[in-house]
């Protein structure tokens, strides 16, 4: 198994990294090549506070989205727990990848799981 990764909500952690950084939103956004200062503010966003109508809530990035995030805080993407799962979602995604590959790595995890 991988090494274990604080639980801390991605919203959190890329705060605090930013913040770490001494980065304030629009310089983040700046670094992170092809991410939009929206897409910077709706990632920082707590999901479970986005109760306002005039705001869709938040939904978990995108693999890419937080490969370019990381890139630009200096970080592994696997610093996001969230990745990974981003990445199994993209890896079984038949309209991602096409079925027989989406077949194939769910078999993989299939086999994985049950040892």
């Amino acid at each position: 198994m991988r090494g274990v990764v604080p639980a801390e909500p991605y919203h959190q952690r890329l705060r605090r990294l930013r913040r770490e950084r001494g980065l304030s939103q629009p310089q983040l956004y700046r670094l992170a090549e092809g991410v939009s200062f929206d897409m910077i503010r709706a990632m920082e966003r707590d999901p479970a506070r986005a109760t306002s109508s005039s705001r869709p809530p938040s939904r978990a990035p995108s693999a890419d989205m937080l490969e370019r995030v990381s890139r630009a805080l200096g970080v592994p993407p696997e610093e996001f727990p969230e990745y990974r799962l981003a990445q199994a979602r993209r890896a079984l995604d038949p309209r991602a990848v096409g079925l027989d590959r989406a077949l194939a790595a769910l078999q993989r995890v299939e086999r994985d799981l049950l040892g």
